[in-house]
């Protein structure tokens, strides 16, 4: 089964989405997988992983050190594209990241 989808922004969020095109927004792919067992929810899980996995690549590159938390803003930048392989939902997304704060681990 394929499924084209299409779906056209108001100007309220293409305006919001062009606001996110710039350079100091970070650019990230990421891959995400869970169990067909899992039902409805292994959809949503594996985005969520793919969004996960696509930050800390983005973060990876840009911090030597593994930071105690991140505060920032995230959009998915392009569809992502899905699909089953080996009884697992594989997904890709590519997102755009706005760091805001950074806190360190501190050694006491």
């Amino acid at each position: 089964l394929w499924a084209r989808i299409s779906y056209a922004m108001d100007e309220q969020e293409s305006r919001r989405r062009a606001s996110w095109d710039s350079n100091t927004a970070a650019l990230s792919t990421g891959l995400g997988t869970a169990e067909l067992q899992l039902g409805e929810a292994a959809r949503g899980k594996s985005l969520e992983r793919a969004i996960r996995d696509a930050i800390r690549r983005s973060l990876d590159t840009r911090y030597l050190n593994k930071p105690r938390e991140i505060t920032g803003s995230v959009v998915l930048w392009t569809d992502p594209s899905m699909f089953v392989r080996s009884g697992t939902y594989t997904t890709t997304a590519t997102i755009k990241l706005i760091v805001r704060d950074l806190i360190p681990y501190r050694i006491f």
